[in-house]
């Protein structure tokens, strides 16, 4: 697990801000990776099953995914799909503390989010 947490703190370096304006060319980057529903349903799943203690460190979060992708034969862009999986589930988890509508919100094979 050694060199998964080495490229997980590459990962995190490369998205602090590289622009004087305190905009990250990286983050840009970030943001416009295509993910599949597939795909964030596994590592919904995947966060689901890590121990308590582990869920909230983002090196573990990354390892983790670096590990989901390894099974299923992703190498490449890798970095950049973990990131955009992480920032998706980060920012939707944000909304649904703050109980934003989320009512109806669905992941196809998955289940449905009601608001309480």
């Amino acid at each position: 697990m050694g060199e998964a947490k080495r490229r997980a703190g590459k990962v995190w370096s490369s998205v602090r801000s590289d622009e004087p304006n305190g905009e990250s060319s990286h983050l840009q980057t970030v943001n416009e990776v295509q993910i599949t529903a597939e795909l964030l349903g596994e590592v919904l799943q995947m966060h689901a099953d890590m121990e308590p203690e582990d869920r909230p460190v983002f090196e573990a979060r990354i390892i983790r995914m670096f590990e989901l992708l390894d099974r299923k034969g992703i190498q490449e862009g890798r970095a950049l799909i973990s990131m955009a999986v992480d920032f998706r589930l980060t920012a939707l988890a944000k909304l649904h503390q703050q109980g934003v509508a989320l009512r109806g919100w669905t992941m196809p094979g998955m289940w449905q989010v009601r608001a309480s």
